[in-house]
Parts: structure tokens; sequence; C-alpha cells
């Protein structure tokens, strides 16, 4: 790392933006990473792209894309209320989901 790039990081700016890799890690790996975001959120907006759910609930808002486009967005109890698309990616687990509500209901 050069020294400017060294400083930019010890810098901690107001924001960042992170990528998780897909392919599933270790138990103890997710444990790293999860507390890892958690260092690197405090007291900073960040943009999380991630499809692992245990990083999931706990943002504040979460944004679902469809085809490159937002089709719903809120906290993850207000989407597993209100969006399909949303509730589709916890349908495959042995969880149960809260009744669907559809708009105006």
């Amino acid at each position: 790392m050069t020294p400017s790039s060294a400083s930019a990081v010890r810098r901690s700016p107001a924001g960042s933006a992170s990528a998780l890799p897909s392919p599933a890690p270790s138990s103890a790996t997710e444990d790293e990473i999860q507390k890892a975001i958690q260092r690197a959120r405090s007291g900073r907006t960040t943009l999380l792209i991630t499809h692992r759910l245990s990083q999931i609930r706990w943002a504040d808002v979460i944004l679902v894309m469809h085809k490159g486009t937002v089709v719903a967005q809120g906290t993850h109890d207000v989407l597993l209320h209100h969006s399909d698309l949303y509730r589709r990616i916890f349908a495959r687990y042995d969880i149960t989901l809260p009744p669907l509500e559809r708009a105006g209901g």
C-alpha cells in the first residue's frame, strides 16, 4: 500500500461501499465478516451489495432490484409484509413468513 492510499484508509470516509463474495464462507469466516461490517459501518453510510440473509436483516434500508430497477425499498420487516420479490428470498428456507399485505389494504 502506498503512503497516500494508507492515509486515505486511515481518514475513515463518511461513506463506504462493499460487495460480498458469493461463495458461501465457513461459519467462522461469516462471523468475522459480520463483525467487520458492523465496525466499518459505525457512524457511516454504508452500501452493502449482498444476497446473504445474515447481512440483509440488519440494514436500515433495503433496496430490492429486479432487472436493474429498484422495485421495493424498506426495512426487512416492511419488505417481508409488502414485497413478493423480497419474500421469495426467504421462501426457500424453513421459516414462517408473515401474510403479504397488498397496497391499500
